[in-house]
């Protein structure tokens, strides 16, 4: 959850891990100066004092830690879900190293509500639905719109020019010799994704059967339903509810 101080104002980006988030920490650090609640080298630390890096931090321990008023504007950029759970495989896989040999990506995905339900902040949030990070009152643009229409609105919001007038892509999958390749996800992968992401599609507007992202003409896109996204069940209760559906297809 990136803060930053424009004059009197006190921004704050909703960090959605596999949404080009490390291209917009850039651009807001060379724009506003150094960022509060940005931690990067969290997963080196032997004795963490959070669960997730600070950049990763949802929405419910937002809502705990700062006041309704205390930020005067946010932001957040999402992903089609299928998209962005299949960057986060490959991250998991060939960065971070995560995934055990001969695990494959249906089963991988098979078992991301029982990681859920015994770690909520598995893999650092970057599995973690989006509607769980995405606070109700954020500006949200689509990646698949592209970066640009976030400059525009952060010189509305705080009142100038000022800084990069573009966002530079940073931390793309680089293809090497041995790097697999991209998972292309089965009918089956698909509509468990659907069941696993189903609060994401309904909230974003995406569609499971169509990679596009709903159309808003360069503008944040007003969330419909977001007012009700703060009393969704919890992660763990969502989880424990797809457990359940998957054991009975099984």
């Amino acid at each position: 959850m990136p803060l930053m101080r424009a004059g009197s104002q006190l921004l704050y980006y909703a960090h959605v891990p596999k949404c080009a988030g490390s291209a917009l920490e850039h651009y807001l650090a060379a724009r506003f100066g150094p960022l509060g609640f940005v931690d990067t080298a969290y997963l080196s630390h032997s004795h963490p004092w959070t669960q997730t890096s600070p950049q990763h931090m949802d929405r419910h321990a937002l809502a705990q830690l700062f006041p309704v008023g205390f930020i005067d504007a946010s932001f957040a950029v999402v992903r089609h879900p299928t998209a962005r759970i299949i960057s986060a495989w490959h991250f998991q896989l060939e960065q971070e190293k995560t995934v055990p040999q001969g695990m494959t990506f249906s089963d991988w995905l098979t078992d991301l509500p029982l990681q859920w339900a015994q770690t909520p902040y598995a893999y650092d949030n970057h599995t973690r639905p989006m509607s769980d990070i995405v606070p109700p009152e954020a500006a949200v643009f689509y990646l698949e719109h592209g970066l640009e229409a976030i400059i525009p609105w952060l010189n509305m919001v705080v009142g100038d020019t000022d800084g990069p007038t573009e966002i530079t892509q940073v931390n793309a999958r680089r293809k090497k010799a041995k790097t697999p390749a991209k998972i292309n996800p089965s009918p089956g992968d698909l509509a468990l994704i659907g069941e696993i992401f189903a609060q994401d599609f309904e909230r974003f507007g995406y569609r499971l059967e169509d990679d596009a992202a709903p159309q808003t003409n360069g503008e944040p896109c007003p969330i419909p339903g977001a007012s009700q996204s703060p009393q969704s069940p919890s992660l763990g209760a969502r989880a424990a509810q797809l457990i359940g559906k998957i054991r009975n297809r099984l």
